[in-house]
């Protein structure tokens, strides 16, 4: 996955396209657009974005979805997590326990703007 420099626009090869190409340039790349070209026979996403600002950094990000004293099912978590964090943000789900308490976990792909 290369980048290039085209005056102060950048671009930069995501891999292969699909139907999220321009939420993971946007996510990758705050304001980045995001399209599919298909000049060189095979769908690739290219992403487009101001070459100024640096991309924010990408970083792992976790949320307890409930707390409680009952159980939690690590498959109807990951479920519940995939469905709240969809690509490019990747959610996955588990189980948390301290007892007493037993939680669903989630974790996701976010954005950091250097907010402290």
């Amino acid at each position: 996955m290369l980048g290039r420099i085209e005056g102060d626009i950048c671009s930069e090869d995501l891999g292969p396209c699909g139907n999220d190409c321009a939420a993971r340039c946007s996510l990758g790349h705050g304001g980045g657009k995001g399209s599919c070209d298909i000049s060189s026979g095979t769908p690739t996403c290219m992403c487009y974005y101001d070459c100024a600002a640096p991309p924010p950094k990408i970083k792992t990000c976790e949320v307890a979805l409930d707390i409680g004293t009952s159980g939690c099912d690590n498959k109807d978590c990951n479920a519940r997590c995939a469905a709240k964090f969809p690509s490019p943000q990747d959610g996955y789900g588990f189980c948390y326990s301290l007892p007493p308490y037993i939680s669903c976990h989630c974790r996701y792909k976010c954005t950091d703007y250097g907010r402290r």
